[in-house]
Order: C-alpha cells, then structure tokens, then sequence
C-alpha cells in the first residue's frame, strides 16, 4: 500500500475521531454517548496502530533512530517509541496534536487494563473534550511532512529489510 492512502485512512480515521467527538459534546443522550465513546475506542486504535507504522517506515527510509528509542524500538516497537521518534522530527507540532499524542497511550490503558475500564473512559472523553482537535493536526501534520519528503508513492514495505522489521 502507498504512503499517501496509509495516510488517507489515517485522515479519515482522525476526521470520524473529531466528528464523533463533536456529537459526544452536542448530545445529551446517553446511548448517543456511549457510542461516540465506542467509535472513539476504535478509532484510537486504528489511528494508534497507522502512526506506529508510518512512524516506523519515516524511521526505516530515513535510516535514523533516536538513541533514546532505539533499544525499545529494537525490543518492542512501541508506541511510546514511535511518539518520540515522530517529535524528534523536524516539524512544527500544535499543542493539541502533542497533547492528544501523548493521550494516544490512553489506548493501551483501554486495551490491557478492562478492569479500570470506567476510569479510562473517563480518561478519554477528556481527550475527547479537550484534545479532539489534535488527530486532525496530526495528520495534516504527517502528510505535510510525507509530501514534503517525497514519500507519497513509495510503499510501506519498501524499507522492509526483514519480516522483524514492521511491528504487523
């Protein structure tokens, strides 16, 4: 698959992030809620799991990683390693992007942690609430950055050396 229809799911899955979120605050109905918060729950999974693997080919094609990444990366490919990795890059970042980043690990709290579920869901529509914006900042961010790096036609396995190398 092209970089640039990764990074067109990677929008949409953003743009529905954002529109959900929008009706999460303008409805007063709570079976409406709990499904802007259940799409938002996937939503966040599919964006985590696309900003991992775009991070990871930026990574690969540009032959860098950060020395504080590069252990983990090596061990885990993780998500925490993939943020720093893509704040490492030479790109202005808005606030709301690098606060909803960093309430991307929120997703693994989701995932793993199903007997604290309440209090994550609380957790979220505060990224809801507060930070909905920063999915659409962050990918315009990251196709600004792919276009301007000539990466939109290469192909996410292009910089694949070994089966280990992508975390899918």
């Amino acid at each position: 698959m092209k970089i640039e229809e990764i990074i067109s799911m990677l929008e949409s899955d953003c743009q529905r992030f954002k529109e959900k979120s929008d009706l999460y605050l303008k409805t007063d109905d709570p079976n409406i809620k709990m499904d802007c918060i259940d799409i938002a729950i996937t939503k966040i999974n599919d964006i985590t799991q696309i900003f991992k693997d775009i991070s990871f080919f930026i990574e690969k094609r540009e032959n860098r990683t950060i020395e504080k990444t590069k252990s983990l990366r090596e061990k885990t490919k993780s998500l925490r390693a993939s943020i720093r990795f893509y704040q490492s890059l030479d790109l202005e970042h808005s606030e709301n992007e690098m606060k909803f980043l960093d309430n991307l690990l929120l997703r693994n709290e989701i995932t793993h942690d199903y007997f604290n579920r309440d209090i994550h869901y609380e957790e979220l529509i505060e990224i809801i609430i507060n930070y909905s914006q920063g999915a659409i900042d962050l990918s315009n961010a990251i196709r600004n950055y792919c276009f301007k790096k000539g990466y939109f036609n290469d192909y996410l396995n292009e910089c694949k050396q070994n089966v280990e190398d992508y975390p899918f």
